[in-house]
């Protein structure tokens, strides 16, 4: 998906906050996860990163993918995604549905110590 620098990409995903309901997921204290849902909010880090088009981008606990999706947004060339919790998978899957290219994920098995 290809989009010029002068006009901004438009998510073509449904709001955070409806995927997160309709995955009956919530953020898990014990995992330290808080679920950014403002996408203007998620951008404005993306873009403090520099410019994305080159890059790589390795994200480590992207829960439901707030960040994920601002940085395929803001031109990740590719974002590799690793998460532990399992429950946030469908929700990534709908990111890489989309997108297509740029997004791999796998769950993250660690024992708990």
């Amino acid at each position: 998906m290809s989009h010029s620098k002068t006009d901004p990409p438009i998510d073509p995903l449904p709001p955070l906050r409806e995927v997160i309901g309709r995955h009956g997921l919530q953020a898990s204290r014990s995992l330290g996860q808080n679920f950014i849902l403002d996408l203007n909010l998620t951008r404005r880090i993306a873009r403090a990163a520099g410019p994305l088009e080159d890059y790589e981008i390795y994200e480590v606990g992207p829960g439901p993918g707030g960040l994920t999706r601002a940085l395929l947004m803001e031109g990740a060339a590719h974002v590799t995604a690793v998460e532990r919790d399992s429950r946030t998978l469908p929700a990534l899957a709908e990111i890489a549905a989309i997108w297509l290219i740029g997004f791999r994920s796998w769950p993250m098995m660690l024992e708990d110590r």
